[in-house]
């Protein structure tokens, strides 16, 4: 794995995460859960991608597409 190019503390406010499938490089519920808590972002994502992030993070504004 390669360091992301910027560190989690110097992200902006992040209001919307989009999510395009549920590989870990897309769908990394350890940072999703760091931003919920952080931000309160909406999480716009495809069907049944909406349950896995649910099972972590049970008050997430989830939109599910498809």
């Amino acid at each position: 794995m390669v360091k992301p190019g910027i560190n989690f503390t110097d992200l902006p406010k992040i209001d919307v995460i989009l999510i395009s499938h549920n590989h870990y490089d897309h769908l990394d519920i350890s940072t999703i859960k760091d931003l919920w808590v952080r931000d309160k972002p909406k999480i716009i994502t495809p069907l049944m991608n909406d349950v896995i992030i649910k099972k972590h993070i049970t008050d997430a504004e989830i939109v599910t597409l498809g």
